[in-house]
Protein backbone atom coordinates (compact mmCIF):
# COMPACT_ATOMS: atom_id res chain seq x y z
CA UNK A 1 0.00 0.00 0.00
CA UNK A 2 2.98 2.19 0.50
CA UNK A 3 4.26 2.14 -3.00
CA UNK A 4 1.00 2.43 -4.20
CA UNK A 5 0.37 5.93 -2.49
CA UNK A 6 4.22 7.02 -3.14
CA UNK A 7 3.31 6.46 -6.72
CA UNK A 8 -0.30 8.00 -6.89
CA UNK A 9 1.27 10.96 -4.97
CA UNK A 10 4.34 11.36 -6.90
CA UNK A 11 2.35 11.10 -10.44
CA UNK A 12 -0.06 13.88 -8.69
CA UNK A 13 3.31 15.99 -8.34
CA UNK A 14 3.93 15.74 -12.12
CA UNK A 15 0.75 17.39 -13.21
CA UNK A 16 1.11 20.46 -14.61
CA UNK A 17 -1.52 23.60 -15.32
CA UNK A 18 -2.00 24.73 -18.86
CA UNK A 19 -1.71 28.82 -18.79
CA UNK A 20 -5.45 29.39 -19.49
CA UNK A 21 -5.78 27.31 -15.96
CA UNK A 22 -3.40 29.23 -14.64
CA UNK A 23 -4.85 32.41 -15.53
CA UNK A 24 -8.11 30.82 -13.74
CA UNK A 25 -5.95 30.95 -10.83
CA UNK A 26 -5.41 35.02 -10.53
CA UNK A 27 -7.20 36.43 -7.59
CA UNK A 28 -9.71 38.98 -8.75
CA UNK A 29 -12.06 40.96 -6.44
CA UNK A 30 -15.05 42.78 -7.46
CA UNK A 31 -16.99 45.45 -6.03
CA UNK A 32 -19.81 42.83 -4.72
CA UNK A 33 -17.35 40.54 -3.32
CA UNK A 34 -15.79 43.42 -1.29
CA UNK A 35 -19.09 44.72 -0.31
CA UNK A 36 -20.14 41.55 0.84
CA UNK A 37 -17.27 40.84 2.97
CA UNK A 38 -18.07 44.38 4.62
CA UNK A 39 -21.27 43.83 5.03
CA UNK A 40 -21.18 40.30 6.59
CA UNK A 41 -18.72 41.25 9.14
CA UNK A 42 -19.04 40.39 12.78
CA UNK A 43 -18.78 43.11 15.37
CA UNK A 44 -18.35 41.03 18.07
CA UNK A 45 -14.46 40.66 16.78
CA UNK A 46 -12.07 42.25 18.81
CA UNK A 47 -10.35 44.74 16.56
CA UNK A 48 -7.14 44.51 15.36
CA UNK A 49 -3.55 47.01 16.35
CA UNK A 50 -4.75 49.50 14.20
CA UNK A 51 -7.76 50.37 16.08
CA UNK A 52 -10.44 50.13 13.44
CA UNK A 53 -13.18 48.09 14.78
CA UNK A 54 -15.94 45.92 12.13
CA UNK A 55 -18.24 48.86 13.52
CA UNK A 56 -16.71 51.39 11.53
CA UNK A 57 -16.56 49.52 8.22
CA UNK A 58 -20.22 48.68 8.67
CA UNK A 59 -20.98 52.34 8.86
CA UNK A 60 -20.80 53.34 5.31
CA UNK A 61 -19.79 50.24 3.48
CA UNK A 62 -20.23 51.59 -0.15
CA UNK A 63 -18.13 54.38 0.50
CA UNK A 64 -15.34 52.76 1.83
CA UNK A 65 -15.87 49.60 -0.55
CA UNK A 66 -14.98 52.43 -3.50
CA UNK A 67 -11.74 53.56 -1.29
CA UNK A 68 -10.75 50.07 -0.64
CA UNK A 69 -11.19 48.16 -3.91
CA UNK A 70 -9.10 49.67 -5.86
CA UNK A 71 -6.27 48.62 -2.65
CA UNK A 72 -6.98 45.38 -2.61
CA UNK A 73 -7.15 45.20 -6.64
CA UNK A 74 -3.42 46.69 -6.80
CA UNK A 75 -2.44 44.16 -4.04
CA UNK A 76 -3.99 41.26 -5.55
CA UNK A 77 -2.19 42.53 -8.82
CA UNK A 78 1.54 42.93 -7.84
CA UNK A 79 0.92 40.07 -5.12
CA UNK A 80 2.09 42.57 -2.41
CA UNK A 81 0.38 43.16 0.71
CA UNK A 82 0.52 46.32 3.54
CA UNK A 83 2.10 45.76 6.31
CA UNK A 84 -1.32 45.42 8.39
CA UNK A 85 -2.36 42.73 6.08
CA UNK A 86 0.66 40.56 6.97
CA UNK A 87 0.87 41.68 10.37
CA UNK A 88 -1.35 39.89 13.54
CA UNK A 89 -1.05 40.66 17.36
CA UNK A 90 -0.90 37.20 19.32
CA UNK A 91 -2.27 36.82 23.08
CA UNK A 92 -1.97 33.79 25.20
CA UNK A 93 -5.15 33.05 26.61
CA UNK A 94 -6.30 30.51 28.98
CA UNK A 95 -8.37 27.56 28.34
CA UNK A 96 -11.67 27.90 30.62
CA UNK A 97 -11.68 25.26 33.79
CA UNK A 98 -7.83 24.68 33.62
CA UNK A 99 -5.56 25.74 35.88
CA UNK A 100 -3.91 29.26 34.83
CA UNK A 101 -0.90 28.44 37.09
CA UNK A 102 0.73 25.82 34.42
CA UNK A 103 2.11 26.28 30.82
CA UNK A 104 -0.07 23.74 29.21
CA UNK A 105 -3.35 25.10 29.87
CA UNK A 106 -2.86 28.13 27.66
CA UNK A 107 -3.88 29.03 23.98
CA UNK A 108 -2.50 31.11 21.29
CA UNK A 109 -5.00 33.77 19.71
CA UNK A 110 -4.11 35.80 16.77
CA UNK A 111 -5.88 39.28 16.45
CA UNK A 112 -5.86 40.66 12.80
CA UNK A 113 -6.75 43.78 11.29
CA UNK A 114 -9.94 44.31 9.73
CA UNK A 115 -8.24 45.44 6.50
CA UNK A 116 -8.04 41.81 5.47
CA UNK A 117 -11.39 41.67 5.41
CA UNK A 118 -11.15 37.71 4.89
CA UNK A 119 -13.90 36.22 3.12
CA UNK A 120 -14.04 33.09 1.23
CA UNK A 121 -13.79 33.72 -2.02
CA UNK A 122 -16.71 32.63 -3.98
CA UNK A 123 -16.18 34.59 -7.50
CA UNK A 124 -12.82 32.15 -7.85
CA UNK A 125 -14.39 28.96 -7.89
CA UNK A 126 -17.20 29.14 -9.85
CA UNK A 127 -16.41 25.95 -11.51
CA UNK A 128 -15.99 23.77 -8.26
Amino acid sequence: MFWALRTFLAELLMLKLSPEECELLVPFLDKKELLNAVTSLKITKARGDDGLPAEFYKLFPESLVDKLLPVYTEALERDLLLDSMREAMIVIIPKPGRDPMEMTPYRPLSILNVDQLNNNPDSQCTDV
